[in-house]
């Protein structure tokens, strides 16, 4: 019985993996193979297996999005010591939270992070950290979406003059991308601080990630 409970809790825990971050892939990548149909008038057939095809295709084409982005910098997934607009945005975000704290990247060590973070971060406070991990990526993978679903929509409006409805759209992609950047930048600190959190309240590891 044990086992089979165990099955069934890890089997759950992939659903809402899945749900909380995977799927955006999915809808992010599917979004920009839409706009680039609708840019250059390519038709697309639903019937049998190809909107599974689609679907599939659309989170590879989502997954390497975010990662190409956030390769430019735009986006972050790894971390990073945000810079004066970021801090600008989370004191009004949440004004408790010490946006100053975070050293430089050079001066944390990942390793031992890590390391405490496996061995000694509490369930409740893993969870808490969890959360906001899902919530930094959906800002990462739908923003980087977006902001190729807009320069489509764009390129749509220029092949479509007739259509009228093409720019309103491209501007609201481009907002809502905008407003997604900053929220995974804002998460992805958040994340740092609780992390280093851990690791400083720590009492066997006692701040042993942050150098000087």
């Amino acid at each position: 019985m044990a086992a089979a409970e165990t099955l069934v809790k890890e089997i759950f825990g992939t659903i809402k993996d899945f749900i909380y971050r995977d799927i955006f892939y999915v809808i992010g990548g599917v979004s920009v193979l839409l706009s680039i149909t609708l840019a250059f008038d390519i038709p697309l057939v639903y019937e049998g297996w190809s909107g599974l095809y689609l679907a599939v295709f659309g989170y590879v084409v989502g997954y390497v999005l975010q990662e190409i982005i956030s390769i430019v910098g735009l986006t972050t997934t790894a971390y990073q010591q945000p810079n004066k607009l970021i801090r600008w945005f989370g004191f009004r975000f949440a004004p408790s939270e010490d946006w100053e704290s975070l050293p430089p990247p050079e001066k944390v060590d990942l390793t031992l992070l890590r390391k405490c973070l496996d061995s000694h971060c509490g369930e409740s406070c893993q969870k808490r950290i969890n959360r906001t991990i899902n919530l930094k990526q959906v800002g990462s993978s739908m923003a980087s979406s977006l902001l190729i679903t807009t320069g489509m929509l764009i390129v749509a409006a220029i092949n479509h003059p007739g259509d009228t409805w093409y720019i309103p759209l491209a501007v609201s992609s481009f907002v809502l991308s905008i407003f997604l950047l900053i929220v995974n930048w804002l998460k992805q600190t958040q994340q740092n601080i609780m992390q280093l959190e851990v690791n400083r309240v720590c009492e066997e590891c006692k701040g042993n990630a942050t150098k000087g």
